[in-house]
């Protein structure tokens, strides 16, 4: 169906297409309004050097790999959260040391 660009019965609206993490930049560069044309080379473009790209693991649906995507953003940034805070508790910690003696 992608291959004959929509041809096979694609329904025709755009916005029921689009990246659901909004990470399409080049269609939203080149495109004005939703276009399918515009879908279709998004579709057809490379992902591997996409920042969202995550391999594809058989038996799941699309949304329980979106579901592991978002999982995963949560747990760096549960761990980004955690360095930095621990960071902030060694130079608090610091001060005051210095401080008091």
């Amino acid at each position: 169906m992608y291959a004959m660009r929509g041809s096979a019965g694609l329904p025709s609206d755009a916005d029921h297409l689009r990246c659901a993490r909004s990470l399409w930049v080049t269609y939203d560069l080149t495109y004005v309004a939703p276009t399918l044309e515009g879908i279709f080379d998004e579709v057809e473009e490379r992902r591997r050097g996409c920042r969202g790209f995550h391999h594809y693991v058989p038996g799941l649906t699309a949304k329980e790999h979106f579901d592991l995507i978002a999982k995963a953003a949560e747990r760096r940034h549960g761990v980004a959260v955690a360095v930095l805070a621990a960071l902030l508790g060694g130079l608090i910690t610091l001060v005051v040391t210095r401080l008091t003696k």
